[in-house]
């Protein structure tokens, strides 16, 4: 923890240093990233949220800065999902579902603009996952695009070996499972 901490001290002070220097700032947000997972890691849930809100709220400039930063763009996907994990895991299901909503418009757009990116299709179902596991009216149908996104990969063999227990979850929850 204290070497993740020595890091992000020194990142703030170059990241203030020089304020334009985009790389800096993206370094910083994830210097919080990390100091967030390492929060969550030790079950302390308000440190995690604190963390992963300041990555956010950088990389939120920095996609907004260039928004044709693919990599930007999904640096805020995942910010969204993790914060969207948090508030999860603190029972607030509205910040959840809103930020994991923000991840899936950013993954759909990614994915939509580069089909053959496994990455992105990959991100796009974990924002359909995780928003099937909020429930709701349309939890099927989140379960159903998750599962029929990562088959579309199993197809074009673009799966990774890791994949294959989600393929199996998320095929048990699929609308299709039973025919």
């Amino acid at each position: 923890h204290a070497a993740f901490q020595n890091a992000l001290d020194i990142r703030e002070r170059l990241a203030a240093q020089d304020p334009d220097n985009t790389d800096w700032q993206s370094d910083l947000s994830v210097s919080h990233e990390r100091l967030g997972d390492i929060a969550i890691a030790q079950g302390d849930l308000p440190a995690a949220h604190a963390a992963f809100q300041n990555a956010l709220d950088i990389r939120e400039r920095l996609a907004a800065q260039d928004p044709d930063n693919a990599d930007w763009q999904r640096d805020l996907s995942v910010s969204h999902i993790k914060f969207g994990d948090i508030a999860r895991a603190q029972d607030d299901l509205p910040a959840a579902r809103t930020a994991y909503q923000n991840a899936l418009d950013i993954a759909k757009r990614l994915a939509a603009q580069d089909p053959d990116n496994a990455g992105w299709q990959r991100d796009l179902m974990v924002s359909y996952y995780q928003l099937a596991l909020l429930g709701g009216d349309d939890e099927q149908a989140h379960w159903d695009k998750a599962y029929l996104t990562l088959k579309a990969l199993d197809t074009a063999g673009k799966m990774l070996p890791t994949d294959q227990g989600a393929l199996e979850l998320l095929k048990s929850k699929w609308s299709g499972a039973g025919q």
